[in-house]
């Protein structure tokens, strides 16, 4: 299995680094020079410097479980929960409600992440 299916769509990464994710991650989406293109790319070094080509955090589904918080304080009490679907499509539910379904683990746990 491909590494792209254990990190972040490129779009998903995009719409963390608007959120305002800052953890380090082992991933990045970056744009390939003189292309409009991105490819995922390993090192986190890489991007210390201010490299005029955009990218974009893309973050391991552990790494975005360790940013999730242990508790909320909050008046109702449902649960957060993602559940597989008979399609392998990931389901995001708050209590009875499902918030949204996504492709991928990691952007099912990155939806919860905006959602907490």
């Amino acid at each position: 299995m491909s590494i792209e299916y254990h990190v972040v769509s490129l779009e998903m990464a995009k719409k963390l680094k608007e959120a305002g994710w800052k953890k380090e991650t082992e991933f990045w989406w970056s744009r390939e020079k003189e292309q409009d293109k991105y490819k995922l790319t390993y090192s986190y070094s890489k991007f210390q410097s201010a490299d005029p080509l955009p990218h974009f955090a893309a973050p391991l589904a552990t790494e975005i479980l360790e940013e999730l918080p242990t508790s909320i304080n909050t008046e109702f009490i449902h649960d957060l929960t993602i559940r597989k679907d008979d399609e392998g499509f990931y389901n995001v539910h708050y209590g009875r409600t499902k918030l949204v379904t996504r492709k991928g683990l990691p952007d099912a746990l990155a939806t919860m992440w905006f959602y907490l």
